[in-house]
């Protein structure tokens, strides 16, 4: 992939533009990304299968945009609309009329992080963090909105069902967006905070740590209550991550506790 990633100076418009060959390949391994997880995300959705709960293919799109530009947008609609295919008796129509709406957030979520956060040194200062969180959970209405709108006049979701579909498309959007965006930038970013080797031997640590209880919470999800409560203890990992370490520590604290 790096090899079709142009090296240039960071500038406004993204994080690593494209060259033209580069163009044409992004787009698709962004459809099948977003397409993929989809197709995983799509088994904890509600009936009848087109809003979750979580969706972390927003955050996918939204760090796409980022990443790679505004002319990415092909690649997110074409991913979500073979996403929305997948779920049984969607016309071709109404796939591709959700995915414009996904599309639309991604570009409405990355033109107000590009404002209103920047792209690089994203989350120095705590303000940027609730901005973030913001934009995550005001973009998430136009693919909310859009898609249930369109469910509902294809006859694919009654209209005396909107209001649950909205809810949770609206927040699976969101969640999705605020946990995976940060986590696919931060680590694909080289040089971002502080490097594993200035405090290798913590940094390990908190890596087993979090792996040992992420474990233990996925091994005993099905346990008794007092069991299950092993898999809060992963909370003050991210503290651990905010207070010593750096921001991919924090994105991946953030991302297992969600798993779990």
């Amino acid at each position: 992939m790096a090899s079709v990633i142009r090296s240039v100076a960071p500038h406004e418009d993204c994080l690593w533009p494209l060259a033209g060959p580069g163009y044409w390949v992004a787009i698709p391994l962004v459809a099948v990304a977003y397409s993929s997880i989809a197709a995983l995300s799509l088994l904890l959705a509600i009936p009848p299968g087109y809003a979750s709960a979580v969706w972390p293919p927003a955050g996918i799109a939204v760090a796409a945009w980022l990443a790679f530009g505004a002319r990415i947008w092909p690649g997110i609609l074409i991913g979500a609309a073979i996403a929305n295919l997948g779920v049984m008796g969607t016309p071709v129509l109404v796939a591709l009329a959700i995915g414009a709406g996904n599309a639309a957030e991604a570009v409405a979520a990355g033109l107000l992080i590009r404002r209103f956060v920047r792209l690089r040194h994203r989350f120095d200062q705590t303000a940027a963090v609730w901005r973030f969180a913001a934009i995550a959970l005001a973009a998430s209405l136009i693919a909310a909105t859009n898609g249930v709108a369109t469910l509902a006049l294809a006859g694919q979701v009654a209209w005396a069902d909107i209001g649950t579909h909205w809810l949770t498309w609206w927040l699976g959007d969101a969640t999705g967006i605020i946990i995976v965006t940060p986590l696919l930038l931060s680590w694909s970013e080289p040089g971002n905070g502080r490097t594993a080797g200035e405090k290798r031997i913590e940094y390990q640590l908190f890596a087993a740590l979090l792996v040992l209880l992420g474990a233990l919470g996925l091994t005993v999800s099905f346990a008794t209550e007092t069991v299950q409560a092993v898999a809060y203890l992963m909370i003050p990992m991210v503290i651990w991550a905010a207070a010593r370490l750096d921001q991919r520590a924090v994105t991946a604290a953030s991302f297992a506790i969600s798993a779990v």
